[in-house]
């Protein structure tokens, strides 16, 4: 049975990703890519990376860290929806840890944000 903060959390999600869905060959690809949660992990510590990296005051923020950005956004949106799926079907993912990856979804689109005004001022 779905918990229902679950399924608010999976509609959330589904409603609001920005990233995955433009390529649907390579999400398809991306999507049967991802065999474990350790898998959907690193996908988030891509993003993170990015992030951490273009933070950084010393770093000039330029339109291919831009893309490269979207790419790995689009590539922990497919892994949350792995994630979903393992969720769905018994397989390791737990709602707390579902909702925290999710959660964490929206935190790094509010650091893009950031990320996006730093690129138009440099």
């Amino acid at each position: 049975m779905v918990n229902s903060t679950v399924q608010k959390s999976i509609y959330k999600f589904r409603e609001k990703r920005k990233f995955s869905g433009r390529n649907i060959l390579k999400d398809n690809k991306v999507f049967n890519e991802i065999k474990t949660k350790r898998d959907i992990y690193r996908s988030r510590e891509i993003v993170q990376n990015h992030i951490t990296t273009y933070n950084s005051k010393s770093y000039n923020v330029g339109q291919d860290d831009i893309e490269d950005l979207k790419k790995a956004f689009g590539e922990f949106e497919i892994a949350i929806s792995k994630a979903i799926n393992f969720y769905e079907n018994n397989r390791g993912i737990t709602k707390e840890e579902l909702i925290e990856l999710i959660e964490c979804l929206f935190s790094f689109y509010d650091d893009f944000g950031k990320i996006k005004i730093k690129n138009t001022f440099r």
